[in-house]
């Protein structure tokens, strides 16, 4: 069986975290969860 599927992800990257967020087409969400900003060459302004 093959299902088509659209996924529309929204991402807000910050300087200690990163926030991704996708929905399903039909308005679903999923992800919703904070990431760590793991880059070691991150400068803080």
């Amino acid at each position: 069986m093959t299902e088509n599927l659209t996924i529309y992800l929204g991402l807000d990257v910050g300087k200690t975290n990163h926030h991704a967020t996708a929905l399903t087409s039909n308005g679903k969400k999923s992800g919703i969860n904070p990431y760590p900003n793991q880059n070691p060459k991150s400068v803080n302004y």
